[in-house]
């Protein structure tokens, strides 16, 4: 189990911290630019976040009002040149939730924009090794290409570290907007 250190360096610009400075992890200089950063990302996020809102609401509109029976009792949504077909029951699950899962989806969609891409430190280096051998003879190459497993994996974590993304936009608004707090308090101050 690894124990991490808080660092004693600044994030932005690697100078020595001292004092107050070591719990904000920024110097004196990169606080009003960290500040102004995080400023700037939290309202392209909450921007962002309002207009998937409204697109889903907007959808779900278009949805409710041009919706008509199919010849086999399906429900159909016109869309451009489409139409999605729907059960019944699936039509009335999408598109009249209860008021606790409409919440939780409308919620889940603002905060989408606030999500970051989590990357593991998982090192390969097969990366390194096939480059190595791509410069050799070609058929070496397409037989290690082929009976490396290891794709596999590459595959796998990429598909957790896209899901764990895609569940991280709560965590990253409340963390964000903790951090503008904190360096504005740290600013009003000083």
């Amino acid at each position: 189990m690894k124990i991490f250190k808080r660092s004693t360096r600044c994030k932005r610009c690697q100078e020595p911290l001292e004092g107050e400075n070591l719990k904000l992890g920024f110097c004196d200089r990169c606080v009003e630019a960290e500040f102004k950063k995080l400023k700037k990302q939290v309202w392209k996020s909450l921007a962002g976040g309002a207009a998937l809102v409204i697109l889903v609401l907007a959808a779900r509109h278009y949805a409710c009002s041009n919706w008509y029976a199919g010849e086999y009792g399906e429900v159909m949504i016109p869309l451009w040149a489409w139409v999605i077909r729907l059960k019944p029951e699936k039509f009335e699950l999408l598109l009249h939730p209860s008021l606790l899962h409409g919440g939780f989806l409308l919620l889940y969609v603002f905060c989408l924009p606030f999500s970051s891409y989590v990357e593991f430190g998982y090192k390969t280096y097969r990366h390194d090794a096939e480059r190595q051998l791509s410069g050799g003879d070609p058929l070496v190459y397409s037989q290690v290409i082929r009976s490396n497993n290891q794709r596999m994996d590459d595959v796998g974590i990429f598909i957790i570290q896209t899901l764990i993304a895609l569940v991280s936009g709560p965590f990253f608004l409340i963390y964000r907007l903790y951090q503008w707090r904190r360096l504005s308090g740290y600013l009003k101050n000083h």
